[in-house]
């Protein structure tokens, strides 16, 4: 039986509960505000990520990397899984990699 595997990025903004509960599978775009690494072991907290950009902080993102996304995807594909990629877009591309390569 092949199965669905439905995986997203953090700037979802899941919950970890309905992330387990659903078994959805989260990828981290990483980020910095004002020069500072964000604690991507944590959850996402959305409200102070925009926050801090309403308040003028210097925010720099990059995508999740193709070695990251093979990292998660590669095991439920092998096993004849089909994952679905739900790419949130708004922090890895409208702020940091299709914007800033004008894509």
């Amino acid at each position: 039986t092949v199965m669905v595997r439905i995986m997203t990025d953090n700037a979802a903004n899941l919950p970890k509960h309905l992330l387990e509960q659903y078994g959805i599978g989260e990828l981290c775009l990483t980020y910095t505000i004002d020069g500072q690494p964000a604690d991507i072991s944590a959850e996402f907290d959305g409200r102070s990520f925009y926050e801090a950009m309403r308040h003028g902080a210097v925010v720099q993102t990059s995508m999740v990397t193709p070695d990251a996304a093979r990292r998660e995807m590669e095991p439920h594909l092998k096993n004849g899984d089909d994952v679905v990629w739900c790419y949130t877009c708004n922090l890895g591309y409208d702020v940091g990699g299709g914007y800033a390569t004008g894509e």
